[in-house]
């Protein structure tokens, strides 16, 4: 099987775009919606609580979130941090901007005392905080939120990597938040080989 690093994954992302024309909203847009299919297809229960970083996973989280919502699924979108830091020309403040538009059900999340009001284990966690792209160590208010949300009984889905987890080395970053299952795109991550061995 093969394994990407994180600079074979971002490599891969701008071949597509510079020599096929293909946008970075479209590969999310295809990114999110897979993802979503694959939600959709395995697991019953159909209430999500979607919780995004601001990031190109997040971006990947308010497509997923979006498609599931059409589908009729129950869902909570949670932005962890300032909203006003999203930068709105990019690929996921795009997709943060529509699910606004749509008025979807978005909740701020800045720091752990604000999840505790969420606080509910009938729910699938979808995990689009951080993707492939951490570097260095998981700072406070998140490093908070990652705890309080392992501390829920619940079933979660990581978003091509588990938040928290080195694609390279598979070494944590200060914490991660377990996935019961991962959706990985293109390939699973070199990484992954600590946690699979």
């Amino acid at each position: 099987m093969k394994f990407f690093t994180r600079e074979e994954s971002r490599s891969f992302d701008n071949f597509l775009m510079s020599e096929y024309s293909i946008p970075g909203i479209i590969l999310m847009e295809n990114a999110g919606a897979g993802a979503a299919r694959i939600l959709l297809q395995n697991y019953s229960k159909k209430t999500f609580y979607i919780f995004c970083g601001k990031g190109n996973n997040g971006g990947d989280g308010f497509v997923i979130a979006r498609h599931l919502w059409n589908a009729g699924c129950s869902i909570k979108i949670f932005y962890i941090g300032n909203p006003t830091t999203i930068n709105t020309k990019s690929d996921s403040g795009i997709n943060f901007q529509i699910v606004q538009k749509m008025q979807l059900p978005l909740h701020i999340i800045q720091n752990s005392e604000d999840l505790l009001l969420w606080k509910n284990n009938d729910f699938i966690c979808v995990d689009a905080i951080f993707g492939t792209g951490l570097l260095g160590d998981i700072k406070e208010p998140i490093f908070s939120i990652i705890q309080t949300l392992k501390s829920w009984e619940k079933t979660s889905v990581a978003i091509d990597i588990p938040s928290g987890l080195d694609a390279n080395t598979g070494e944590i970053l200060g914490t991660v938040l377990p996935a019961s299952h991962t959706i990985t795109f293109v390939y699973p991550k070199i990484g992954f080989k600590k946690i699979l061995i």
